[in-house]
């Protein structure tokens, strides 16, 4: 009796090039975008750092830098380390290198993302149809905040990578993936101080497969993680800059509601590309509904990593809630944010697509549901594209203006139009790096220079008579 023939290359080859479509234009709008210019936070979080590590001697002082060096609440020693490389191998600190490659990590969220889609489905049942959409919810530029400035972009995403890949590791049950689980948690709690939130869930996971054996490496990890944290570590330290948001963020009245309000506003935002409360509320918490059907469905028992994963993200979401909501629920909705509730909108997704292929319905009813998912994702990514897009070229804008006004003083550059999360060039030199000492000493030391711009047309000379704040 003969075997059934092997499907052909070209029907395995297809869905991947479908996949790799929406990355390609995920990159070809993000990278030109990208300036060698420090943005909001990456004053203090890249270059006040840089520039402690330069002045510091031997190793032990260079250590001690790292380790216990934060920015406000957090100690970002996975991106530190980076930076420290970077310095090391060229010598200074450029940009656009940090972002671009803060910005791989969406390649590697999705490919993970689309591995995770696969578990708990027979090999023999498996379907592209499960897998595809994933590259059309993740590759899309509402989160183009997170991705266009070095302290978010290898902040918030690498630490929703390490914690999904700690998780699903965890899930495979054996040893080894599992070493590779704690070293993940690891580099998520590196990450971002949110990371910590995946070691409960393993926990979890751990008892559930009766590891008890393994429960004490867990600890470890956590120990040396705590370690690291507790030295030296200034519970009162805030981020100086945040005292100096404009009035538009800040909440009048910080109660209960604007909690729960931030919380599903954050979680649903991909339900709207405005500041827009009441869609992304609603979607939020039929997200947060679909995720209580879950765990009534037992699908922690069909695919653990996909469903620890969206709880993981929902305790991330409590904790930003809890300590965001002051300055307003529609700080909720801001593009830096938006990464977190992608991730959340493509983890539903899989359960939602799973739960429908591993159904009793005719198989052609199967096709058409996630056929109809498919179909919908692609006018999400192209819309998301569209309205990030201009977010990414007004922010390009915002920030060369912003250095130009520090470089020359004597000129008046043309307004940048704002839009949505825009974030003014009062935001950049101005506020986040008073006086531009932070930017001199880095100049001083070799950590960074800044790039020399050209006066866009339209730049005026200042008058001697107009109010200026000098920053040299």
């Amino acid at each position: 009796m003969q075997s059934p023939p092997s499907p052909r290359p070209i029907s395995k080859l297809l869905p991947l090039l479908v996949m790799a479509l929406p990355g390609i234009v995920f990159y070809i709008l993000l990278i030109p975008q990208l300036v060698n210019i420090p943005i909001q936070d990456d004053y203090y979080a890249v270059l006040d750092f840089m520039n402690a590590y330069a002045k510091s001697h031997g190793i032990k002082g260079r250590l001690t830098v790292l380790a216990t060096n934060q920015h406000g609440p957090y100690k970002l020693l996975f991106e530190h380390v980076l930076y420290i490389t970077q310095y090391s191998v060229i010598g200074h600190i450029n940009f656009i290198g940090l972002v671009a490659f803060g910005s791989l990590f969406i390649t590697a969220l999705v490919i993970l993302l689309s591995r995770t889609a696969l578990g708990g489905v027979p090999e023999d049942k498996r379907s592209w149809l499960l897998v595809v959409p994933i590259a059309f919810l993740m590759f899309q530029l509402q989160y183009a905040g997170a991705v266009d400035w070095a302290m978010t972009s290898l902040q918030h995403v690498p630490v929703i990578f390490f914690s999904i890949l700690a998780l699903w590791l965890t899930s495979r049950d054996t040893a080894p993936a599992f070493t590779g689980a704690c070293v993940s948690t690891l580099l998520a709690i590196a990450a971002s101080t949110n990371g910590f939130a995946v070691v409960p869930l393993i926990a979890i996971l751990l008892i559930k497969q009766r590891r008890y054996r393994w429960i004490p490496a867990l600890l470890l990890v956590v120990a040396i993680a705590g370690a690291t944290y507790a030295w030296r570590y200034n519970p009162h330290q805030r981020i100086e800059n945040h005292i100096l948001l404009p009035e538009r963020l800040r909440a009048e009245h910080h109660g209960v509601l604007v909690v729960v309000s931030y919380f599903f506003a954050f979680l649903g935002s991909p339900a709207t590309n405005t500041h827009i409360l009441a869609p992304a509320i609603v979607f939020g918490m039929g997200l947060t509904a679909l995720f209580v059907v879950a765990a009534a469905r037992r699908y922690d028992r069909v695919n653990p990593a996909v469903f620890y994963s969206i709880a993981f993200l929902l305790i991330t979401a409590a904790g930003v809630a809890l300590l965001r909501s002051k300055l307003g629920a529609y700080e909720a909705l801001d593009s830096h944010y938006r990464i977190y509730s992608a991730t959340l909108l493509t983890l539903s997704f899989i359960f939602v697509a799973q739960t429908v292929w591993t159904s009793g319905r005719p198989q052609e009813t199967k096709i058409a549901i996630l056929s109809f998912a498919l179909i919908i994702s692609v006018p999400f990514c192209l819309v998301s594209d569209r309205i990030g897009y201009r977010l990414l070229k007004t922010h390009r804008q915002e920030f060369t203006r912003g250095m130009l006004i520090w470089e020359r003083p004597d000129l008046i550059p043309p307004d940048v139009p704002p839009v949505r999360d825009s974030v003014g060039e009062d935001r950049l030199t101005h506020v986040y790096d008073p006086f531009g000492g932070i930017v001199r000493e880095s100049e001083r030391l070799g950590v960074y220079t800044p790039p020399v711009l050209k006066p866009p047309p339209g730049s005026i000379p200042r008058s001697p008579d107009e109010p200026y704040r000098e920053f040299r």
